[in-house]
């Protein structure tokens, strides 16, 4: 009895698992398994409604008043409308009925910004007319290029000239990054001009080469402008977010006001990935009224019109009828993110970055140079480029065999033909535009690293990752076991990097406390759960495994989030992933969903367009509904409160802005490099003072790690730092080492706040960089020449010492005439270094020098040579004071070899001592003093 019931449950599972196979193997029209994957997008939207529960969203629950819920249920309905309008006539009649009924709020918020910043709005149209001027020369020039096609538009015409800006401002801030980090160097009214004239140009060969890649837009492609609306509501309330203030609003007031981004000393928000705070930056040139935050809203506003077009792009042809959906769901999935609504208003990065992955994906040679854009604006992109690519590559799959996904062969030379098909038709297609592009993409990604390794010796600059092979005897930066706040996720176990993100993106703070250190408080797309999901069932649907790009791109994305979770365990550094969730999960989705029977795929398309409406309105709560320290409500009839980046309020700000402005008298922008204003972090953020500001405890470390690297920098302290405020002393001590605190004394400061300033700045000489240790390889081709006539490059010393002497300077090394001739002056006991000196084999130091008086007791030189491999090496001379009565100086010249060993770009000192140390008698005068090939 027994071993039958055992033979009929073997029976039994053997009939299971020859039904199973036969489901795997039967037709669309037997077993149609494509909506179960939008199970997953429905429970991704569920989750989205129970986060709503957290305690991060006072603002949708305490704050915000019954205005914002109606914008959001609003956007809402026109979501669900905006999907069904791809299948269903009156859903379309009545999306466009809605959509025009919005533009009237819509204008009216537009009008509003546009008279609080119009000389923003006045650059935009006068990029506009830029454009429209090169085309009027097209057409005279080359009428058949420039002929429009038949099905343009409005609207794809708006998105011509969105793109034309995009490509020419990342151009020019490519070019701009290179002038900005060259030491010696600032990017003056000429050089920037003549950079925007060439960027001008080459955006618009590359774009009108390309341009029938936009298709013609309608107003019911646009996504819902609701939601738009609910964008542009918060830009008029101030900008109040954490990093503002820290850096990224003040960071391109000062690059544009300085017109370089070398600082005093080492601030690791401009060490590390700062592309658009130098893209901003270039703007607040142009408009010097232009607010960061600003920046974003129309980043917002352009991924409104570019995101269709790249969703579009993005969804191959193979789709069928399953491609209109996938596109509106991929783009309302693209303006949805929690992301980019959660930077509403502020001056975060998420806005830009959404609109350079998403304009990547367009079919045009500008797609490469703003794809590199993407890296070097957030190098968490890095991890997600072979998806980005490979959505280019399955785009052009335009249709697909039943069995072998488009192509014969096995799966991996399908996927090998289909690259190389792929890059063989970029090549041939527009061979100059696309070499041109994927130059100038490398170049603006490489330029990143190349400063990175310049400055820090770290490929990510602010991390030890990688620093093993670059810098593994901590030769630039002196080395730390773990960065607690950038190497976090090496230090967790899988579990947590993987398992707890997951539970973090689905439930944010509900089951796990957040920390800084860990997922963030700030809330990441539930896509991302969602396309991981869809990734692990994507080879159980048999609808998909007849498609092997759907499982390419399936894998493809889980390998990519993989990787980044290896590296990045902060919610906010998985947003790369969350844009490219949101074009992989609508392509996946259609292809499962494509091929059923009529009846079957109607239903399947209906309850796709209602499960993609759901998951967008739930990112679209969460990200509207996020409260993290900024203003959160949304005010139609309140006026713009613009915001005061660059206005010191606050008495400490008043306060340093006061010294700032002293120095500035003397040393205006444009001269130099700006000096530091340095505080202890509870001091905490502050508006832009006229020059740099930290208080960040790891920009302080960083400073702290160059000079145990380098403790000769020290020496550049009290030039590099205008200020210390502080509230223990301990933090004074700890920044400021010993020999060169006595070049501070204090001054008066702000309640407990204590105030000390640099004698040698106030007293005005120049301030010198901490991190012109290196001219990354790049700027070569521009830097100053290397220093070969010391006396000539005097001012560019710096000084071993600033304490106070009786000479004409008050320094005990400077320039003065002497016999109407230039002639550099060394007192003991002091010194003068010069950096970016270059030193070939067989060079010589040739040196003419006298003493001046018969006081002295003699003196010594000592000349130090420092080569590029950190080797050192002096060289003495010793110094007879003249006769007592003799009236003429005695010149006497060497030539000293420079030493075996010392090569390459490194720096030479000189320093006088004397067995005295007298410094009224012991002077020694250096007429000659220059290196002779």
């Amino acid at each position: 009895m027994g071993g039958h019931r055992a033979h009929h449950r073997r029976h039994r599972g053997r009939g299971l698992v020859a039904g199973l196979i036969r489901a795997g193997n039967a037709s669309d029209e037997e077993f149609d398994s494509g909506p179960l994957l939008l199970l997953p997008v429905l429970l991704g939207a569920a989750f989205s409604f129970y986060q709503a529960g957290s305690r991060s969203f006072a603002c949708g629950r305490d704050i915000a008043g019954d205005e914002i819920h109606a914008w959001l249920a609003v956007s809402g309905v026109q979501g669900l409308l905006y999907l069904l309008a791809t299948r269903s006539e009156p859903a379309r009649r009545a999306y466009a009925l809605t959509q025009f009924a919005l533009l009237i709020p819509l204008l009216w918020v537009v009008a509003q910004l546009s008279l609080a910043y119009p000389r923003t709005f006045v650059v935009i149209g006068l990029g506009a007319v830029v454009y429209g001027l090169g085309v009027a020369a097209e057409r005279l020039l080359a009428p058949g290029r420039a002929a429009r096609a038949p099905d343009a538009s409005v609207l794809s015409t708006v998105a011509e000239v969105v793109l034309f800006l995009l490509t020419a401002a990342v151009i020019h801030s490519a070019l701009a990054f290179v002038v900005l980090y060259t030491p010696g160097r600032t990017l003056g009214d000429a050089a920037f001009f003549a950079i925007a004239a060439v960027s001008a140009g080459t955006a618009f060969l590359l774009l009108r080469r390309d341009r029938a890649c936009i298709a013609r837009l309608a107003v019911t492609d646009v996504p819902p402008l609701a939601l738009l609306l609910l964008v542009l509501l918060r830009t008029k309330l101030p900008d109040g977010a954490y990093d503002s203030l820290f850096y990224k609003a003040t960071m391109p007031v000062l690059i544009a006001d300085w017109r370089t981004a070398l600082t005093g000393i080492y601030d690791h928000t401009l060490v590390g990935t700062n592309f658009l705070e130098i893209l901003n930056a270039q703007v607040r040139i142009l408009d010097g009224e232009y607010s960061v935050a600003i920046g974003a809203t129309l980043a917002s506003a352009a991924l409104w019109i570019v995101g269709p077009v790249a969703a579009r792009a993005a969804m191959p042809a193979a789709l069928g009828g399953a491609r209109p959906l996938a596109c509106a769901a991929a783009a309302l999935s693209l303006v949805s993110l929690s992301e980019t609504l959660s930077a509403a208003g502020t001056s975060y990065h998420e806005p830009m970055l959404a609109l350079l992955m998403a304009a990547s994906l367009l079919p045009f040679a500008p797609a490469w140079i703003l794809m590199g854009a993407a890296v070097a604006a957030k190098v968490t992109v890095v991890f997600v480029l072979p998806l980005l690519i490979l959505l280019k590559v399955v785009s052009r799959q335009a249709a697909e065999s039943p069995q072998a996904g488009g192509a014969t062969g096995s799966w991996g030379a399908q996927v090998v033909s289909a690259i190389r098909d792929f890059a063989w038709h970029e090549l041939r297609s527009r061979p100059l535009a696309t070499a041109v592009a994927l130059a100038l993409a490398l170049f603006v990604t490489g330029q990143q690293f190349d400063r990175n390794l310049a400055q820090t010796g770290r490929i990510m600059a602010v991390s030890e990752m990688l620093a093993g092979l670059t810098d593994p005897q901590g030769r630039v930066l002196a080395r730390e076991g773990m960065n607690p706040v950038f190497d976090a996720a090496g230090s967790r176990i899988a579990v947590e990097r993987y398992g707890q993100t997951f539970v973090h993106v689905l439930t944010l703070d509900r089951w796990i406390e957040p920390d800084d250190l860990g997922f963030h408080r700030l809330p990441t797309s539930r896509l991302i759960a969602v396309a991981a999901v869809i990734a692990l069932l994507a080879p159980l649907v048999p609808a998909l495994r007849r498609r092997p790009w759907a499982i390419a791109l399936a894998a493809t994305w889980l390998l990519c989030a993989i990787a980044t979770l290896n590296f990045f365990s902060q919610g906010r550094h998985l947003f790369p992933l969350s844009v490219s969730a949101a074009f992989v999960v609508p392509l996946v989705a259609g292809l499962a969903l494509r091929g059923s029977t009529p009846p079957r795929e109607a239903l399947g398309l209906a309850v796709a367009a209602f499960a993609f409406a759901l998951a967008a309105f739930g990112d679209q709560v969460i990200g509207t509904y996020v409260n993290n320290s900024w203003d959160c409500r949304r005010p139609l009839r309140a006026g713009v409160v613009k915001n005061d980046y660059d206005r010191p309020v606050t008495p400490l700000e008043q306060r340093l802005a006061e010294l700032v402005a002293h120095y500035r008298s003397r040393h205006p922008p444009g001269s130099g490099t700006p000096p530091t204003v340095l505080c202890e972090p509870p001091t905490e953020r502050m508006r832009y003072l006229g020059s740099h500001y930290v208080f960040s405890k790891s920009t302080h470390l960083l400073t702290l790690r160059r000079l145990a690297a380098h403790p000769e920098d020290a020496a550049r302290l009290p030039t590099s730092i205008l200020a210390v405020c502080f509230a223990n002393l301990n933090f004074f001590h700890n920044a400021i080492p010993e020999p060169q605190r006595k070049h501070f004394r204090e001054v008066p400061g702000v309640g407990i706040i204590r105030i000390m300033v640099s004698d040698p700045l106030m007293s005005g000489l120049p301030a010198t960089s901490l991190q012109s240790g290196r001219t990354p390889w790049l700027s070569r081709a521009i830097a100053p020449p290397p220093l070969e006539d010391f006396i000539a490059g005097w001012s560019s010393g710096r000084l071993t010492d600033y304490a106070r002497v009786d000479t004409p300077s008050g320094l005990g090394a400077f320039v003065m005439a002497v016999e109407d001739r230039a002639t550099g002056i060394v007192l003991s006991p002091f010194g003068i270094g010069f950096d970016d000196v270059r030193f070939a084999e067989g060079d010589r130091l040739a040196v003419e020098l006298a003493m001046p008086t018969a006081a002295s007791d003699g003196m010594q030189l000592e000349f130090v040579f420092a080569g590029a491999e950190g080797t050192r090496q002096s060289v003495r001379l010793a110094l007879e004071p003249p006769a007592a009565g003799e009236a003429a100086l005695r010149w006497k010249r060497h030539r000293l070899a420079v030493p075996a060993g010392i090569h390459g770009r490194g720096s030479l000192a000189v320093i006088a001592s004397s067995p005295s140390g007298n410094p009224t008698a012991d002077w020694a005068y250096l007429r000659e003093f220059r290196l002779e090939r």
